[in-house]
């Protein structure tokens, strides 16, 4: 039986998220094999009440989520940032925390809350002082703070043999590493 391809989703406004999140369903009790793609860009806006509704949905449904983060991304995708999620970003590409001035206070607060529930539980207090500061981090600072799994770098080649190249003897000049005693 052929392998289903995994469904891909590209989050760049709440109607794209609202999508994502109804495209959820729960499981008869069946551990489900389903996987999705999430490629975030930068969220302008969000619904920080929906966010809960959303984790509940992907657990109950047992999918699961990569999300990964397009470009530069503002303080919105950091509360997309759930542990439940394999979280990607790039290197040279950044996370700004700044808070949009138009939030009321407890909006504010749930969006501080929540971004900081995603740190490692010893860099949660570093977490709420760069965002009370509005700071930008890379995504390598993300990843030493928790916010995400993994950095991947483009500019380093694919697979596990990449950095090594093979080496060649020729008669009279035989490489080491071809000699039964290795000198």
């Amino acid at each position: 039986m052929p392998k289903k391809p995994t469904k891909a989703y590209s989050i760049g406004s709440q109607k794209d998220l609202d999508a994502f999140s109804d495209s959820f369903t729960r499981t008869s009790g069946k551990k489900a094999e389903k996987k999705v793609v999430a490629n975030a860009t930068n969220l302008s806006s969000l619904n920080l009440q929906q966010l809960d509704g959303l984790d509940e949905k992907i657990y109950l449904s047992q999918t699961k989520v990569d999300l990964n983060l397009e470009g530069d991304v503002g303080v919105y995708n950091a509360a997309l940032l759930s542990p439940r999620f394999t979280r990607r970003g790039f290197k040279n590409r950044n996370i700004s925390f700044l808070i949009p001035s138009s939030l009321d206070a407890a909006s504010k607060a749930l969006l501080e809350e929540r971004i900081c529930s995603f740190a490692k539980a010893e860099s949660a207090s570093k977490v709420k002082n760069l965002l009370s500061t509005g700071a930008v981090i890379s995504m390598d600072e993300a990843q030493k703070l928790g916010l995400i799994d993994t950095v991947i770098d483009l500019s380093k080649k694919r697979g596990s043999n990449a950095g090594k190249s093979a080496v060649v003897s020729s008669e009279g000049n035989p490489a080491p590493e071809n000699t039964a005693d290795g000198k």
